[in-house]
């Protein structure tokens, strides 16, 4: 009896410690900080296009060729994707420094590394890219899965775009990695949720990453440099905030944002019927995605609306099944 009580005690203390390193974990299994650079710090070629390459005839780091508007404006969605990934446009050169954190594997940043000098993508680039929102954010899905990494340009990109659609993704990406888990990807997860999820404002990892509001702390170098430990609890923790993020937008019928009171120009210039003109405007809401005709149902049978259209009975519609269309009231 009391040797089979000693093993049942030492099992027991066993699995107590096991627990207790667990909880303790800190991303170093690989101590090669090197092969992490170097999978994150360039930008992995996910697509290629022969008209790009010609266009741009690329000779030497500072010698790549501008797009005029022209041609620029004529390039589709996937041509304006390569162009701003692989070729950007615009050169970026800064005298500030932001460190980054010590021992960069065993903690959680809070915001995505700063780029300190060197091509970035223009913002006629990213306004293309923004344009084109969901494509884009199907191609940087692509992305990662093809190249099994999240670059930092992607990183930040994911975040510009407030891209919480690849939320699955990254989470697969983190979970299928074995030997190094980047805490980048994280942070990306992190800043999605920052300013739209209120369950994560509430948690002891949001008040230790980020503890003042505001424009100004993104650049305050002390709350750069800010980041947790990369524990397993903390790991654990932020990839259930970010499912449950990512599900809570899914089940939102409709993701309102706030357009700001302010002065807007409406119009084009020289047009007979619709000129170039300003336009003032109190805030308002406005749906981020199209209304379908389930969802303004709802709002019909609960408000009792009545459009326009059934007011003055002077709405004309397509003749369904005609090979050449006919209107009908």
């Amino acid at each position: 009896m009391k040797i089979i009580f000693s093993i049942i005690v030492s099992c027991n203390f066993l699995l107590l410690s096991a627990q207790i390193n667990k909880e303790e974990f800190v991303n170093d299994t690989s101590h090669n900080e090197n092969q992490y650079w170097m999978q994150t710090y360039g930008a992995f070629p996910c697509f290629y296009s022969k008209k790009i390459d010609t266009l741009i005839s690329i000779k030497g780091y500072f010698t790549r060729k501008i797009l005029s508007d022209s041609v620029f404006n004529q390039l589709n969605y996937f041509e304006h994707f390569i162009h701003a990934f692989q070729y950007p446009e615009w050169y970026y050169q800064s005298c500030s420094f932001f460190p980054l954190p010590d021992k960069i594997l065993q903690s959680i940043p809070a915001y995505l590394k700063k780029q300190s000098e060197g091509f970035v993508m223009s913002n006629r680039q990213f306004d293309a890219i923004r344009s084109n929102r969901d494509s884009a954010i199907l191609l940087m899905d692509q992305c990662i899965k093809k190249s099994e990494m999240v670059s930092d340009v992607l990183k930040e990109k994911i975040v510009r775009l407030d891209a919480y659609e690849l939320i699955p993704t990254l989470v697969k990406h983190l979970e299928t990695s074995s030997s190094i888990k980047d805490p980048y990807v994280l942070t990306v997860l992190c800043l999605l949720m920052r300013y739209n999820y209120d369950s994560f404002n509430a948690t002891t990892l949001y008040k230790d990453l980020y503890l003042s509001e505001g424009d100004d702390d993104y650049y305050a170098r002390e709350n750069y440099k800010r980041s947790i430990p990369f524990t397993v609890q903390n790991y654990n923790s932020i990839i259930h905030l970010a499912n449950a993020y990512y599900q809570k937008n899914l089940n939102t019928p409709s993701n309102f944002i706030s357009i700001a009171k302010g002065d807007y120009q409406l119009g084009e210039k020289k047009h007979s019927t619709n000129p170039l003109r300003p336009f003032s405007t109190e805030s308002f809401y406005i749906s981020r995605y199209e209304i379908t005709n389930q969802q303004f149902e709802v709002f019909v049978k609960s408000t009792g609306y009545i459009t326009m259209a059934e007011r003055k009975k002077d709405a004309m519609v397509f003749k369904v099944g005609l090979a050449e269309f006919e209107w009908i009231q």
